[in-house]
């Protein structure tokens, strides 16, 4: 089973590398990343708002429409 994670970080150069290098190179998978923090708050406000606070719902849903980027 695949380990999902959100990677915030502004450079989109460094954060194309990190997706890259975690996704082929190990067991993770990337459901959204974001230039900042607010990015990932509206995301999982979004996810909470959706499920309440039932976290692998809410992964499960990142999964399903994450960025064409990741």
């Amino acid at each position: 089973m695949k380990k999902s994670f959100f990677l915030v970080e502004d450079h989109s150069l460094m954060r194309q590398g990190i997706i890259s290098y975690l996704c082929e190179k190990s067991n993770y998978e990337c459901v959204g990343c974001s230039a900042d923090t607010k990015g990932f708050l509206d995301f999982m406000a979004q996810a909470e708002n959706s499920h309440g606070g039932n976290r692998r719902q809410k992964m499960k849903t990142a999964r399903q429409r994450k960025s064409p980027m990741c």
